[in-house]
């Protein structure tokens, strides 16, 4: 049985790594904070666990999601607050616990997350429900592309972006070609998803999402033959993003979804999917 407990959230130096008690998780870099952490004081002596000390500290420096599972009363959630108090300092903005104990409904686990990390600026706030859309990752020439509008300038969302993943609301990972790709932790998207429901924008969004994939796959359909190599692999990077739109458009537009569903086809054909 895999018991939830709090979740202990790490940012090492400009690295992102979690240290996780349920199984998902986040990580913060926090401003203008005068503590490095919001671990509870331990009242009771830690004796033993040595190897499971020196284990987790091992993986908190190597992956980005640790996760500590066992009974209840165990002492898991004493453990992992023990090796996180002996590495908070190598952290450059701390440690930081999210009490999810108290918590009553699986919607208000986002909102206690961005309440301990103190999420500040509309305009961070805007282009970060707005990332809800993508599905998969995305790339900042999508973002641009799809995020902006009169309020959300597109010279401005590389420097919003920026600061989201200072704050490890948004993390990066590299292609294989180097290049740098974006990608939402799906609790964090979940909420996302949620904030960008209750603004008047989420149809407009999803529509400049569609329609950008849309040219993407339609590009990819007309140099197909020439750049085959070439689209396979941008088509397998976005194959979530495409789906999401597909799903989109067989709603709100027949036509653009028979457009997409013909202009995917043959990646899809080479690729042996089956719908």
């Amino acid at each position: 049985m895999v018991i939830i407990l709090p979740w202990i959230i790490n940012r090492k130096k400009q690295e992102i790594a979690f240290v996780g008690l349920s199984g998902k998780e986040i990580n913060s870099s926090i401003e203008d904070k005068t503590q490095q952490h919001n671990l509870p004081a331990q009242l009771t002596t830690f004796i033993g666990r040595a190897k499971e000390t020196e284990t987790i500290s091992q993986f908190i420096n190597e992956r980005r999601l640790v996760t500590l599972t066992g009974s209840g009363g165990c002492g898991k959630t004493h453990l992992a607050c023990e090796v996180t108090a002996k590495e908070v300092q190598e952290y450059k903005d701390g440690a930081w616990l999210v009490d999810l104990a108290p918590l009553t409904s699986n919607e208000l686990v986002a909102k206690e997350i961005t309440e301990v990390l103190n999420i500040p600026e509309v305009a961070n706030k805007a282009l970060f429900a707005r990332l809800a859309v993508f599905s998969g990752g995305f790339e900042l020439s999508a973002i641009e592309e799809i995020c902006k509008n009169d309020q959300l300038l597109k010279e401005n969302i590389l420097e919003l972006l920026s600061r989201l993943v200072d704050r490890s609301m948004v993390y990066t990972v590299k292609n294989p070609d180097q290049s740098i790709r974006y990608t939402l932790l799906e609790t964090l998207r979940q909420f996302a998803q949620q904030v960008l429901q209750t603004t008047d924008e989420e149809v407009d969004i999803r529509n400049r999402h569609l329609q950008y994939y849309l040219m993407l796959a339609e590009e990819s359909y007309a140099e197909r033959m020439e750049y085959q190599h070439k689209w396979m692999k941008a088509l397998e990077v976005e194959h979530d993003n495409m789906i999401a739109a597909l799903n989109w458009s067989e709603i709100y537009s027949n036509v653009q979804f028979v457009r997409l569903s013909a202009a995917f086809a043959w990646y899809w054909s080479n690729n042996t999917y089956f719908l």
